[in-house]
């Protein structure tokens, strides 16, 4: 593994290399000048790591706007004492956190999953393992997870289904119940034990799905079941439920404010039995050092703490958009019913009276945490609501709404940072003859096999949207004329080489592209792109037009793979 590490300490130089050199490939870098970025480019790193006293708004920006280094994901490395802020970043623009200090071993293990997961969260298409002793089963799976736009691999026992799982590092695992030798409890089992395998949602299939099975599945790390046989519309619910998190966790996370080393043990350890990782902070300074990394499912406070009114705390909390929902305890020696009363009012979900109950405890957390977890569900469903109202239900692209809300927001984002902005209109030729000869669903097909060859064909940062019938635009940002005329010359030659459906349909398409000038407007760039769009349906169609160049013919084979390369 490649590992590149931002930092100006030499303290921390020597650390990270002792840390890291056994395993994987450093670079240090000691700012995130242009210098320093082009130099970690080059490395090419798996992963970037930077500690949160190095953390500034220029490095993140440097990072996602660089075209090599945008796909990286960069880790945040914290320690539990008071550190400086992190310049208005959120966690969330970070692909992962490491608690410090580590050994060597945790460090390269922490990594190696960070990169993996990231990776299964960046694919263009999710991807997932079926794993069936029943070809019939197999193949009947694999064609309604396909229809929900999944590529599919299949495994014909459990053994076969671990070796892919663990290949692939798919988005969702589909488990028989039994099967030959290695059974369906016993996979899911082996693979929520591995770090690297943890968070992959496992859905197991049985005839028969009772309490005492589901309480077995849950203990080995299935997230949920479908019972047989079943239909596309049940395993649309039951994939949508597990696949739609942007991170399934197997633990919930918990913030611990306690002076008090015996109590802050027991809290440690009932909330570990209840699944959840806690983090203990022994002073309020530290405590606002561990509430600046992520957010947690649960938060615990000792007002009673020495240094500092633990209320006043509650108040910052309360302030800070990212705990607004999220559950506070008051823990307290004192038992006065006007500590109760102002703990309340200042937004605590429950108190606690020191001596408490082990039961009491258990009791009052639980309750927390289910409405902590129906919270988050809510919040994730309504986000995919909102993505359904940007989403083209027949392309998989985006629709209209997308294109123009967003692309007035890249234009000023693209004159803001000064870097290049590509516009790319397509349009397929003939498309009204394909509709006419073959009728509309064949038509309907072609712009499902187009739009899903589009989509493969564009960076990562590329945002592909359908406009209205036949005509699609991409917004490319950071893509210079010459590297828009490659990603434009290799999307037309993903749609030529289409054959589509048992009319095989051939379909061939035009493109023009605009790159946004100095000031120039949205309106001028749209009006830029339908202009080349123009020329090149008349100068032969199937071809590439720059705005202000020429036509460009069809590349051949060599000439398209080193175009393919340069522009991603």
């Amino acid at each position: 593994m490649r590992t590149a590490f931002c930092e100006s300490s030499t303290t921390w130089t020597r650390i990270w290399r002792r840390l890291a050199e056994p395993t994987s490939q450093v670079l240090v870098v000691a700012t995130s000048s242009d210098q320093d970025l082009e130099a970690v480019a080059a490395f090419r790193p798996d992963v970037l790591v930077t500690r949160r006293g190095m953390v500034s708004a220029a490095l993140h920006r440097g990072l996602r706007v660089h075209p090599d280094l945008a796909c990286v994901p960069v880790v945040l490395a914290t320690s539990s004492e008071a550190e400086s802020a992190a310049g208005g970043l959120e966690t969330a623009q970070f692909d992962g956190v490491l608690p410090m200090p580590c050994e060597a071993a945790e460090l390269d293990t922490r990594l190696k999953a960070v990169v993996v997961r990231h990776a299964r969260l960046s694919r263009r298409q999710p991807l997932a393992v079926v794993a069936d002793d029943s070809s019939a089963a197999r193949r009947t799976v694999s064609m309604h997870l396909q229809r929900l736009g999944f590529a599919v691999i299949e495994a014909a026992d459990g053994v076969e289904g671990e070796e892919a799982i663990r290949a692939s590092q798919p988005n969702l695992a589909v488990i028989d119940i039994e099967m030959p030798r290695l059974s369906g409890l016993e996979l899911s089992a082996r693979l929520s034990a591995d770090p690297r395998t943890s968070d992959i949602p496992l859905l197991i299939m049985s005839v028969q799905v009772d309490q005492a099975l589901a309480l077995r599945g849950f203990a080995a790390g299935a997230i949920d079941f479908l019972r047989k046989p079943f239909g596309l519309e049940e395993l649309s619910v039951a994939v949508k439920s597990l696949v739609g998190r942007e991170a399934p966790q197997t633990s919930s996370s918990s913030l611990i404010l306690e002076r008090c080393a015996s109590t802050a043990s027991i809290l440690s350890r009932l909330l570990a039995e209840l699944g959840s990782h806690a983090l203990i902070a022994r002073s309020p300074p530290e405590f606002r050092a561990l509430a600046t990394v992520g957010t947690p499912d649960l938060v615990t406070l000792d007002v009673s703490t020495q240094d500092a009114n633990g209320l006043d705390l509650l108040h910052e909390l309360r302030a800070d958009a990212r705990f607004e929902h999220v559950p506070i305890v008051i823990v307290s020696a004192e038992c006065a019913r006007e500590r109760l009363v102002d703990s309340l009012k200042a937004g605590a979900n429950d108190f606690l009276v020191k001596p408490f109950l082990r039961e009491e405890m258990s009791a009052r957390v639980t309750n927390l945490l289910r409405a902590r977890r129906l919270q988050l569900d809510v919040d994730r469903r309504t986000h995919e609501l909102e993505l359904l109202a940007y989403r083209d239900s027949l392309t998989g692209l985006g629709n209209r709404r997308m294109f123009d809300e967003m692309l007035p927001k890249e234009v000023e984002r693209a004159h803001q940072l000064g870097y290049p902005l590509a516009v790319l209109a397509i349009d397929l030729d003939h498309f009204k003859r394909v509709n006419d000869d073959h009728g509309h669903a064949t038509g309907d097909e072609v712009l499902r096999e187009v739009g899903r060859a589009i989509a493969q064909g564009i960076r990562r940062p590329d945002i592909a949207c359908r406009y209205g019938g036949e005509e699609i635009f991409v917004l490319a940002p950071t893509c210079a004329p010459e590297d828009a005329i490659a990603l434009a010359e290799r999307i037309r030659a993903r749609c030529a080489s289409l054959v589509v459906g048992t009319a095989k349909v051939r379909p061939t398409m035009s493109i023009g592209v605009s790159v946004v000038p100095h000031l120039s407007s949205a309106a001028r760039v749209i009006e830029d792109a339908d202009a080349a769009l123009y020329r090149a349906k008349h100068t032969g169609r199937d071809r590439v037009v720059l705005h202000g160049g020429v036509a460009t013919p069809p590349l051949g084979p060599e000439l398209l793979a080193a175009s393919s390369e340069t522009a991603r």
